[in-house]
């Protein structure tokens, strides 16, 4: 969806790096599109489970659980970083 690459590639990091980027920056943009707020859990949900999914509001329960998850890590690694400001 995002390259034209062969699949090959996949495990050269700099080239999965800059494909996932493109994803992330796609699910963005579609979160966006739909009217969803582009917050680690919605990213991550549309990730996991798809935006169709996302925007439908069909996604299994494993997928929310994954989203809460990410959340959580990128909450604690917000407060760390807001305390290696602070510490400056």
């Amino acid at each position: 969806m995002h390259t034209t690459l062969p699949f090959a590639r996949a495990l050269d990091r700099d080239a999965s790096d800059a494909i996932a980027r493109r994803h992330y920056d796609w699910v963005c943009r579609q979160l966006r599109r739909h009217g969803f707020p582009v917050t680690p859990y919605t990213i991550a949900l549309a990730w996991n489970a798809g935006v169709t999914a996302t925007v439908r509001g069909r996604v299994p329960h494993a997928s929310r659980d994954y989203a809460a998850r990410v959340e959580s890590i990128a909450a604690e690694l917000s407060q760390q970083d807001g305390r290696a400001l602070a510490s400056r």
